[in-house]
């Protein structure tokens, strides 16, 4: 049964989900929901996203060496 599946087979033709059905087939496949996470309430350690390492080839290039490079 594909997850697809497994949605049609636990919600109602209101689009609400039938939490009995879905608890009993959790329990037929061995799965254990994960706890439900507010993360309004929790205080993360703000980070800067910064993939970029510029080579030390380009890092040295003098202005008329990158212009040049632009140009062609």
């Amino acid at each position: 049964m594909t997850h697809a599946q497994k949605l049609d087979y636990v919600t109602s033709d209101t689009g609400q989900v039938n939490l009995a059905k879905l608890r009993m087939m959790e329990k037929k496949s061995g799965i254990v929901p994960l706890e439900r996470i507010d993360h309004s309430q929790i205080t993360y350690k703000p980070f800067t996203k910064n993939f970029y390492a510029e080579s030390p080839r380009i890092e040295s290039m003098t202005s008329d060496e990158v212009n040049s490079l632009r140009r062609e």
